[in-house]
């Protein structure tokens, strides 16, 4: 286990991996498309998104990698 950084509040086990203007999609369980987005960072259990315009998320959805051409179901 590694050691938090000064002024670091997050504690998670596994390390976010940073991305460089890497793009997805957020699609409803029902593969309905809602919003494009950014990934800023990923992890194993997460991913970190930004969404540049306002749109309603619902609690569950899949978040599409324009990269992979894969999908996930965050936590």
């Amino acid at each position: 286990m590694s050691v938090p950084r000064f002024g670091k509040s997050e504690q998670r086990e596994q390390e976010r991996k940073r991305t460089r203007l890497r793009s997805g999609k957020l699609v409803t369980l029902e593969g309905q498309f809602i919003i494009e987005c950014h990934f800023q960072d990923l992890a194993e259990a997460g991913a970190r998104i930004r969404i540049v315009a306002q749109s309603y998320i619902p609690e569950r959805f899949w978040l599409f990698d324009d990269q992979y051409c894969g999908a996930s179901l965050p936590g």
